[in-house]
C-alpha cells in the first residue's frame, strides 16, 4: 500500500505521528535492501525489520471495532530503528553517533550513564572518521550505538506509559467526581440535610479532587493494569470519605476541631442518646438559613472540655475554632468536610505508599 493510501485512511490525530514514524522506516528499510542487494550478509536483519513494520501496520490499522495498539506500535518501531543501526555505513553511523550523544544528553537516563557514555560515543566517532579503522571495529561500534539507542528508546517507552497512566487515571477520577456533584446537588436539592450519605459523598469527592491534582505518584507497573486501576479508583474515594466521617465526628465533639456557633445549638445533626438507657433514634434535620431555632442537643452531645485530676479547672482539647456567620454554619460544614476528604486522601495514601515501599523493599532483600 503506498503512503497516499495509508494517509487517506482516516486517523486520530494522536495515530499520526505513529503512522509517519512507520511509512518513514519503512522507506529507510527499503534503501537499505536495494543498497545491500539480495545476497546480504544483513538479510536476517532486514526481514527482521521487515517483520516488525508488519505488526506495526496490523496494530495501527485494526478494525474500528477494535482497539488501537498505539504502546505497541511505538516500541515496535523502536526495535526497528535499533535493529537497522546495524546496516549503517561509516558516513551514517558517523552522524548517528552525533544525534545519539544529544539523545543520551536530554534523555531521563541515570546521571552516571548521561556523564560516561557521551563521552564514549564522542570517541567512537572520532574512530570512525580514521582511515585505519577496521570493519570489527566499526561493527563494535555499532552494537555499542544500537545498545545505547535501546536504553533511550527503554526510557521514552517508560515515560509514555507512565504519562498514558496518570491521564487514565485522572480521566476516571474527573468522571466520578463529576458523578457524585450531580448526585449531591440533587440530593441537597431534594432535602437540604447534612446526613451521613452526604458527608460519604463530600469526602469522596474531596478524595477524588486530591487523585486529580495531586495523582503524580501514581503508577501503573507494565504487565499489571485492572488491580492497580481499580485500587486507585476505589482506594481515594473511600479514604476521602472516612477523613469526612471521622472530621465531622471530631467537630461534633469539638475534638481538636471546633465551628463556632455550633450547628447543634440549631440543628440537631446526629443526636446521639447521653443516656444509654434512653432510645433516641439519629436525626436529622434541615439546615435552615432563617425560621425557628431548634432545640439544642449540646447537653447530648459530648463536650470538648473535660474537668482536670484536682477538678479546679478545665482543658479545652480543640486546637483550631472555626467562626461562621450565625445561621451558616452549614457551609463552614460542606466546607470542612470537602477539605478533610482532599487532606485525608493525601494523608492516608501516603502512609500506605510507605508501607507498601517497605514491604517491597523487604520482599527484594528477603526474596532469596
Amino acid at each position: 500500500m503506498s503512503a497516499k493510501k495509508y494517509l487517506a485512511r482516516l486517523f486520530n490525530p494522536g495515530i499520526e505521528p505513529v503512522m509517519a514514524k512507520y511509512l518513514e522506516y519503512r522507506d529507510i528499510l527499503e534503501c537499505h535492501e536495494k543498497r545491500e542487494g539480495t545476497d546480504c550478509s544483513n538479510k536476517e536483519i532486514i526481514l527482521f525489520c521487515r517483520q516488525k513494520l508488519e505488526e506495526v501496520e496490523a496494530a495501527l490499522l485494526a478494525p474500528f471495532y477494535l482497539r488501537k495498539k498505539i504502546m505497541a506500535a511505538w516500541q515496535l518501531l523502536h526495535r526497528v530503528s535499533e535493529e537497522m543501526v546495524l546496516l549503517m555505513d561509516r558516513e551514517e553511523l558517523s552522524g548517528f553517533g552525533l544525534r545519539l550523544n544529544l539523545e543520551v544528553k536530554l534523555s531521563g537516563l541515570p546521571a552516571a550513564q548521561k556523564e560516561d557514555w557521551p563521552k564514549q560515543i564522542t570517541e567512537a566517532v572520532k574512530r570512525i572518521a580514521t582511515a585505519d579503522c577496521s570493519p570489527n571495529e566499526i561493527e563494535s561500534i555499532r552494537q555499542l550505538f544500537k545498545n545505547m539507542h535501546r536504553a533511550v528508546n527503554a526510557v521514552v517507552d517508560d515515560g509514555f506509559w507512565d504519562l498514558w497512566a496518570k491521564r487514565l487515571l485522572a480521566l476516571c477520577y474527573t468522571v466520578l467526581l463529576i458523578a457524585l456533584i450531580c448526585f449531591f446537588t440533587a440530593a441537597m436539592t431534594e432535602n437540604a440535610c447534612l446526613s451521613p450519605l452526604k458527608i460519604l459523598t463530600l469526602g469522596a469527592m474531596g478524595g477524588l479532587l486530591s487523585g486529580i491534582v495531586t495523582g503524580e505518584r501514581e503508577t501503573l507497573p507494565k504487565g499489571h493494569f485492572w488491580t492497580p486501576t481499580v485500587y486507585y479508583i476505589l482506594a481515594r474515594p473511600a479514604l476521602g470519605a472516612m477523613a469526612a466521617l471521622v472530621t465531622f465526628w471530631m467537630i461534633e465533639s469539638q475534638f481538636l476541631i471546633k465551628i463556632e456557633p455550633p450547628l447543634s445549638e440549631n440543628v440537631a445533626a446526629f443526636t446521639c442518646a447521653a443516656n444509654p438507657g434512653e432510645k433516641r433514634p439519629v436525626v436529622i434535620e434541615t439546615l435552615r438559613e432563617s425560621g425557628p431555632i431548634h432545640e439544642s442537643t449540646t447537653a447530648a452531645a459530648p463536650q470538648a472540655k473535660t474537668n482536670t485530676q484536682d477538678g479546679k479547672g478545665s482543658i479545652d482539647l480543640s486546637l483550631v475554632t472555626l467562626t461562621a456567620r450565625e445561621g451558616r454554619q452549614g457551609y463552614l460544614y460542606l466546607l470542612v468536610l470537602l477539605f478533610a476528604g482532599f487532606a485525608g486522601d493525601k494523608l492516608l495514601k501516603t502512609i500506605a505508599d510507605r508501607v507498601t515501599t517497605k514491604l517491597i523493599a523487604r520482599a527484594e532483600k528477603t526474596k532469596e
